[in-house]
């Protein structure tokens, strides 16, 4: 008998990875805002807003109600944990909650910029005596980021980017914004920079690369020793790319960004500014190929081959700063102001192709997002905006249109892909047949 009711009270087993499935449905009134799917697609978050808040729905349950705003969600590799956080606003101030598995963690003023390891060990900012300035940023107080239940660092400015983990939990490194852009990997503070624009290592740790603009001569911090941004008196900036803690790039580097290692951290490459022009570093070597604006780039599991979508119709550089901007192609949305001055969400306009080891190998495309290789190393996913919406391309196979579609998944073998996607009220997992390799 104890062994049937254990077997009554067991959870439902998760779904089939690579078969498709509806699943969720919004009710009609309320919109999907957006979904989040584990790698494998077993596991499913969606946000939407029944017109006063926003609420969470995980795995089909409503397990958080009613909130201004959300951070995250995070999924481990294995899709066992996930994390979020949601905040209240009261007044001039908020109230944030941080969950993992749907279990508060903490509360604060503020918190964000999450990730979680493959062992399901949650890593984010906090904020205490942090405010919303009139302006639209967050000022005052102090942040601590905190791995797991450790306080592991602290900043009285605002924290640059989310912690980097290995895949076994423990803090490699962040970057804080401190009168200018300050790298701490252990007890090591490296900077101040002008700009640190990727922080990356291997799995394990043990090889660490990241990629900056140093402080132009005559500056005094982050005020540009009297000089203004996009000015007359603008000093050239220089990027460079460090491997571990070593200059790899070369002195004609305008910029550098989005660097990227192979699992062996034998391999590293980055996206690099020259002349207005953007192209791609590999372990020293650059493309001859030249480009508008980039993605950035993915070394392929075997760590050989290097992706990349490069876009020869925008540039990248916004606002006269060192910013070498991979986020449009990377799948994150930008605003644009239209011909009556009022923002918009941007469309795409460019003449994108995705470029492997420097040699086109698809396009164009109005807009595609960051490369996915399949494990084999042979094969490579685009998520494709088009007029009418989304598709995922892989080399001569393209998917139906959807609303929007997420990171699509390789099966083992190469055969299958699947990836989340938002047909109306509707989030499918889609599981999409590839042709036999020849």
């Amino acid at each position: 008998m104890l062994s049937l009711l254990v077997f009554a009270f067991q959870a439902p087993a998760a779904p089939e990875p690579f078969v498709e499935r509806l699943a969720y449905s919004q009710e009609a009134g309320t919109a999907v805002t957006s979904f989040h799917f584990s790698s494998d697609g077993t596991r499913l978050a969606v946000f939407f807003h029944d017109g006063e808040k926003t609420q969470i729905i995980l795995d089909g349950e409503a397990v958080d109600k009613g909130h201004d705003y959300f951070a995250g969600p995070v999924f481990s590799a294995d899709s066992k944990h996930v994390g979020w956080a949601h905040g209240d606003r009261k007044g001039k101030k908020e109230k944030w909650q941080v969950l993992l598995n749907d279990k508060k963690v903490g509360s604060y003023d503020w918190a964000g910029l999450m990730t979680i390891s493959d062992n399901g060990t949650l890593g984010y900012w906090s904020g205490k005596g942090v405010k919303l300035s009139k302006e639209g940023w967050y000022t005052g107080g102090k942040y601590t980021l905190m791995v797991g239940k450790k306080k592991s660092g602290e900043t009285r400015q605002s924290p640059a980017t989310p912690p980097l983990l290995s895949d076994q939990g423990k803090l490699i490194g962040y970057t804080a914004l401190d009168q200018g852009y300050l790298i701490f990997l252990g007890k090591e503070e490296i900077g101040p920079f002008m700009w640190v624009s990727g922080l990356t290592a291997t799995p394990d740790g043990k090889a660490v690369a990241w990629t900056a603009t140093s402080m132009p001569d005559g500056s005094d911090g982050m005020g540009f020793g009297g000089m203004a941004p996009g000015g007359s008196g603008m000093p050239k900036f220089r990027g460079e790319a460090y491997l571990d803690g070593k200059i790899v790039s070369g002195e004609e580097d305008e910029s550098c960004a989005s660097p990227t290692l192979s699992a062996d951290g034998r391999k590293l490459a980055y996206i690099i500014q020259r002349n207005d022009e953007v192209s791609v570093s590999v372990s020293g070597q650059t493309w001859k190929v030249r480009a508008g604006s980039a993605s950035s780039p993915v070394i392929s599991p075997d760590g050989k081959k290097v992706a990349v979508v490069l876009d020869h119709g925008t540039a990248s550089t916004t606002l006269g700063m060192p910013d070498l901007n991979t986020r449009w192609l990377d799948g994150m949305d930008e605003a644009a102001m239209d011909e009556s001055g009022t923002w918009v969400l941007r469309k795409p306009d460019g003449e994108c192709f995705l470029y492997i080891d420097g040699q086109k190998a698809l396009g164009p495309f109005k807009r595609a997002v960051l490369p996915v290789w399949s494990p084999d190393s042979e094969q490579v996913a685009l998520r494709v905006q088009t007029d009418d919406g989304w598709i995922v391309v892989v080399g001569k196979t393209e998917s139906p249109t959807y609303t929007s579609v997420g990171t699509p998944v390789f099966s083992s073998d190469g055969s299958k892909i699947a990836f989340g996607a938002q047909d109306g009220q509707e989030v499918w997992w889609k599981v999409m047949e590839l042709p036999k390799k020849e």
